[in-house]
């Protein structure tokens, strides 16, 4: 499925009408033509969940 199926499906859910001012809503990195094949979601991006997407990717 490609990545811009999977964000409406998550905007039909979640609006971006509903974000507070501060929050990044919307893909942050990569192409919305892209095919996806795994996610993982977190709510803070850090070096941890960084390394732990990594980690996946490669196994």
């Amino acid at each position: 499925m490609r990545c811009d199926k999977i964000i409406k499906i998550i905007e039909d859910w979640a609006p971006k009408s509903i974000a507070w001012e501060k929050d990044n809503v919307g893909l942050q990195v990569g192409s919305l033509r892209r095919e996806v094949k795994n996610i993982l979601l977190c709510l803070d991006v850090d070096k941890k969940v960084v390394d732990e997407a990594n980690r996946k990717i490669v196994n």
